[in-house]
């Protein structure tokens, strides 16, 4: 999956790291928007489902059945959090987008192998 490989690039990068220690804020911003952006096409991949565009993104992934839980919640508070830009917002965000990271990775994994599964299962049997 060329999104979640994409994904895959910044949340354990050194530069990603060190910005957050110096409260990099204009830096750290760009990067969490790319990665939540490439998380959301990756869920739309795995869904096999055409992604709408930016626009009422949010409901467009309420509907998408193989999702980590609050995923539209979870990653509206990355994009939009109610707290002043600080070293201990930076870490959760960092740590927030490893944990959708993760999730995403795990729910593609999980349908892989249930396809696969049930790939094997219809083959004829000798």
């Amino acid at each position: 999956m060329k999104h979640l490989n994409a994904a895959r690039f910044w949340p354990d990068n050194f530069h990603y790291k060190s910005a957050v220690e110096r409260c990099d804020v204009i830096y750290t911003t760009g990067i969490v928007h790319q990665v939540a952006h490439n998380l959301i096409q990756a869920l739309f991949a795995l869904n096999e489902t055409h992604f709408p565009g930016d626009k009422k993104l949010e409901a467009a992934l309420a509907h998408l059945p193989l999702r980590p839980q609050n995923f539209a919640l979870r990653v509206r508070r990355l994009m939009s959090p109610e707290v002043p830009a600080d070293r201990a917002l930076l870490t959760w965000q960092r740590e927030e987008l490893c944990r959708l990271l993760s999730e995403v990775t795990l729910t593609a994994c999980a349908d892989s192998t249930k396809r696969i599964r049930d790939d094997v299962l219809a083959l004829p049997s000798f």
